[in-house]
């Protein structure tokens, strides 16, 4: 039988070998830049309270914030270590709203279609939103409320409990909790699926869409 790798025998890579030292200089360099866009998407919240829209969960606030911040990170080629990094290294306590929705945008852009991120004991508030069709995003941990709300067609995954409104406003798409959520589950959603393998405080009143529940047996009217 033919040694399939033969052919590969003599393969040399081509190119310059890219020092160690340089990737990590690369690596954190694109780290600064993302935590330059956190802190804008901040400043911008932050003014838009001053003005007096405190309400951080009204949607025309969050696709404001969202635009913005999509327009901040355009430039910057990053992978899911780098967010990976930044949920590390936001070691002050955050508002884990903004940090939840600036998250939110990174995966929503990052190189990879699926990535796994691991929470850091932060309860994060509005991640998932908007995540569309085609990716594929699993959260290690709790978060907090408006989990995977808007989602428009990708998948999300928490191995963790949620708070209420998950699902809200859902327009396509599957979200996945492993643990428990709260209240409100998938409010006005028009279509999609919500599985939830724990309990639920209460269902939402929706316009379309599917939520199963294991505890409770199949679809929830």
């Amino acid at each position: 039988m033919k040694n399939p790798f033969l052919e590969f025998k003599d393969y040399r890579r081509k190119g310059r070998e890219i020092p160690l030292d340089e990737i990590t200089a690369s690596e954190e360099g694109k780290i600064q830049e993302l935590i330059e866009a956190y802190d804008k998407c901040v400043k911008q919240a932050k003014e838009e309270k001053r003005q007096g829209n405190a309400q951080f969960g009204k949607y025309p606030l969050l696709e404001r914030i969202y635009t913005n911040t999509e327009q901040c990170i355009e430039n910057i080629q990053y992978g899911a270590h780098e967010i990976q990094e930044i949920l590390s290294q936001v070691n002050k306590t955050p508002d884990l709203g903004i940090l939840g929705l600036f998250i939110s945008v990174l995966c929503s852009h990052v190189r990879e279609k699926e990535i796994a991120l691991d929470l850091q004991n932060k309860k994060l508030k509005f991640l998932g939103y908007r995540l569309p069709k085609g990716r594929k995003l699993i959260v290690h941990g709790d978060l907090g409320d408006y989990v995977g709300i808007e989602l428009d067609g990708g998948e999300l995954i928490v191995e963790g409990d949620v708070g209420n409104w998950a699902g809200a406003n859902m327009k396509i798409g599957k979200l996945i909790v492993r643990g428990n959520a709260g209240a409100w589950v998938g409010n006005n959603m028009t279509n999609g699926e919500i599985y939830v393998e724990g309990l639920i405080s209460s269902v939402g009143d929706r316009k379309g869409g599917e939520i199963f529940n294991k505890k409770m047996g199949e679809p929830q009217p």
